[in-house]
């Protein structure tokens, strides 16, 4: 899914929405973010689809990230068929509801985002491979390595394993992945702990 895409559904709600219905929907959102309003509170704004309710959150967030840049979300809001006008209206009335709760907001997504597993790392293991055969590879001679990780769900005694096979493209893009992972979990200490 490609970003500008994201937003589309926001397009015909602003359209059909007055500002100060908007400013009420985005103020909604950041507070089912923050974890201080039940999403079903949301229905006041017509029976909210998952779709705009995905959308107001993509936007919200956007608006909270330590990366925003508001002529790049004016472009992706455009791109997905809101006027130029319109756009700039819906941002302004996003970063009304944002800022003052900033701190709050990356909070709580990055106490989210710890939430999606319950499991932890306990140990891993690597080894190097040359395939010389195999059904599931194209090229043949070509080196592996093979993450093997032992994790342990949350009160749980018992390890699972999982095994991991990454040729050394999908490696680079493992070790970029991680390394922007690092980056993004050090904005937020960083950011969390200068508000302190």
């Amino acid at each position: 899914v490609r970003m500008s895409n994201i937003f589309a559904p926001l397009a015909l709600f602003c359209e059909r929405t007055s500002a100060a219905g908007c400013a009420r929907f985005f103020e909604n959102v950041a507070q089912v973010l923050c974890g201080t309003l039940a999403v079903n509170a949301l229905n006041e704004h017509e029976g909210v689809a998952s779709a705009l309710l995905f959308a107001g959150k993509a936007l919200v967030c956007r608006v909270a990230s330590t990366s925003y840049a508001a002529h790049d979300v004016v472009e992706q809001l455009t791109a997905a068929g809101l006027t130029l006008e319109t756009a700039r209206e819906v941002l302004a009335a996003v970063e009304l509801v944002v800022l003052p709760r900033l701190c709050e907001l990356r909070q709580a997504q990055a106490h989210a985002a710890s939430r999606r597993s319950e499991a932890w790392l306990v140990d891993f293991d690597w080894q190097l491979q040359l395939i010389l055969s195999s059904s599931t590879h194209t090229k043949l001679r070509e080196p592996v390595v093979n993450l093997d990780f032992s994790c342990r769900l949350a009160g749980g005694l018992t390890d699972v394993r999982e095994t991991v096979e990454l040729t050394a493209a999908d490696l680079d893009l493992m070790l970029q992945a991680c390394n922007a992972a690092k980056r993004a979990v050090e904005s937020v200490s960083v950011s969390g702990s200068s508000s302190s």
